[in-house]
Parts: C-alpha cells; structure tokens; sequence
C-alpha cells in the first residue's frame, strides 16, 4: 500500500517535531522543508498528497509559495495553512490562493490528525480535482508564460487531466491533448489547423465564436454552457471554460486562447453543488461544500465539527457566501436563499 505524502512546512523545529509525532501512527510518508523556498521545490518534484504551510517564514512566506505553488502545479494539493496572524487581510489572501482550512496556533494533536485523514483521502480518491475559475485562471497564466510554440506548452497541455486545447488568433485550434481527441471522437491529425465550425463540433460551436473574439480582444476568462448527447448516445452537461493567453513580448496582448471541457460530474459531488458550481463559477470548492451544508440547516458548529475547521473559518466561508451570491441586508436569510437554486 502506497503510503499518503504529507510536506511540512515551517521554519521552527519545534512545531516540525510536534506535527510529527502527531502523525508518526498514521502511516504517512513525511517530508520537511524549514521555509518556504526549500518547501516549493520540494512540493513540486514529490507532488505531495498534502501540505501544512506556515505562513510567516524566512526567504519565502507562506503566501508567496502559495502564489508561487499555484502557477507551477496544475494538480495543486490539499493546503493546511498554520499561522498565530491575527491580520484579516494576510488571511484572506490565504483563503483567495484557495487554502482549504487555516488553523491557528497553537496546534492540537487531534485536530492534525483529523485534517491529514480527512485530507489525505480526498487527495487519493479517484474522482478528478475539483475545478474553479481560479483553476483555469492558473493554467492560463502558465500557458502564457511557456510561449505558444514551444515543445513544453504541449508537455503542459497533455498533463492537464480534462479535454483541453489552444486556438490561435484565428482561432485555429494549434494543440490538444488526448483526453479532448477522446471527446470529440477524432484524431488530432484532423484537428489542428481547423475551426470548431469546420469540424463539425456541434457540441462546442454554440456561441463560440462570440466568446472567442471577446477574449482575444479584451483578454479574461469565459464559460459555456453545453448540454448535447454524446457519442454513446448519453445525455452529458459540460462547461467550456476559456482563458486568453497573453504573449509576455507582445505588449501583454492576447494572443491565443486556452479551453478547458469539463463534465459537470468533476463540479461537485452533490447535484446542488454542481448547479451551484455553474450558476457561480467563482465559488471555491469549499464554499460550495459549506453551501450545500447550509442549505440542509446544520449550524456553523456543526459544519465546523464536519469539516475539522474552525467556527470562524466557517463564518468567513458564509460571508464569502453572501458577497458572491448578492445577497444584501441582514433580513435574509443564507439558508433560504440556497434553497431557491
């Protein structure tokens, strides 16, 4: 059995030691890095199944790895941030990088070891990572900085795990990878050099050439919406979401495009997460998880006692909640407006 890879991030040896023993009956392979230039290259060459980060370290803090994590990753792991902050605006930078909880310190044995099992098996399971626009709008910021004709852009495009593709400024699809060759039934020979229109792609050319020309005109991140039968005669839901490239040496221009295809099965597991997941693409995966947990009326201290978070990190979830969906004045209600979706 192929024991879970947990990093540990932090500049003191002492809390390094502490995680340790609170981990060493788990079966984990352990790693440590002691700040966090030595923790982003050893996240990127072990590719962990987990990371606990410190966020106040020497030669690069927390939030600069994170940054640093998401542009270099496509597949980023699960992040346990650790910090004694007490400074609201670091932490909502953590929780923007997409940090799934932050725990202050001091640390609690049962509170380590009931994080890295929660986490460490959603890391291995086997359904796909979780997609949110923040995925898209990292993979599109390293496509920009690989160049369109270089051989690692098509080593990126390849390793992305969803059916994805480049368009030029023509938009002429110029690389795929197998898993979109897979979707559309044809082989990449009979692909590139071609529009969607001249392929025949009726599942993909919906309002496409509307959304293509904004991006390369004004640049961003888009989604669309299909619903068609496949091949195999089943009825599937996808969203397109498409990022613009920016070529560095051309004025910060957009030069191309990035598409992603995802199965809205890879939005969620619930079916109201799904929905909620393409009504608003800017939700994280973890404010939908604690939407789906209100709509069914559990408390904050409930949901926190679920999820091995903290009552405050469950509050700022919900705040979160009510910014991104519009919800305005006191009088209503969270609960019941997640009902009406």
């Amino acid at each position: 059995m192929i024991k879970p890879k947990i990093l540990i991030i932090d500049d003191e040896r002492l809390i390094r030691n502490f995680i340790a023993e609170a981990l060493e009956e788990g079966g984990y392979d352990l790693h440590f890095a002691s700040d966090g230039q030595d923790g982003l290259a050893q996240a990127l060459t072990l590719k962990p199944d987990l990371i606990f980060l410190d966020i106040r370290m020497p030669i690069l803090d927390g939030v600069s790895f994170l940054r640093e994590f998401h542009k270099q990753t496509v597949s980023p792991c699960p992040i346990i941030a650790m910090t004694g902050f007490k400074d609201d605006v670091v932490l909502d930078e953590c929780y923007q990088l997409d940090v799934f909880v932050l725990i202050k310190k001091p640390l609690y044995f049962n509170e380590i070891v009931a994080l890295a099992r929660r986490y460490t098996r959603l890391s291995q399971s086997n359904t796909p990572p979780a997609v949110t626009i923040q995925t898209v709008e990292s993979l599109g910021r390293q496509a920009s900085s690989l160049g369109l004709n270089s051989t690692a852009i098509e080593y990126f495009i390849e390793a992305i795990p969803f059916p994805g593709f480049v368009k030029n400024q023509n938009r002429n699809f110029i690389h795929t990878n197998s898993a979109f060759e897979n979707f559309t039934g044809l082989d990449r020979n009979q692909i590139l050099g071609k529009t969607s229109e001249e392929l025949q792609c009726g599942h993909l050319t919906d309002r496409e050439i509307i959304i293509e020309e904004e991006l390369l005109s004004k640049g961003g991140i888009l989604e669309d919406k299909k619903s068609f039968i496949n091949d195999k005669g089943i009825f599937q839901d996808v969203v397109v979401y498409r990022s613009a490239i920016i070529e560095q040496n051309e004025g910060q221009r957009p030069v191309a495009i990035l598409g992603l295809v995802i199965d809205t099965d890879d939005l969620g597991t619930s079916s109201f997460k799904k929905q909620l997941a393409l009504k608003y693409p800017r939700l994280s995966p973890r404010e939908c998880e604690i939407a789906d947990l209100v709509r069914q009326a559990m408390s904050n201290k409930e949901i926190a006692q679920l999820l091995h978070i903290s009552l405050s990190t469950v509050e700022y979830h919900r705040n979160n909640l009510r910014d991104k969906l519009g919800i305005k004045g006191d009088n209503i209600n969270l609960s019941t407006t997640l009902l009406t979706i």
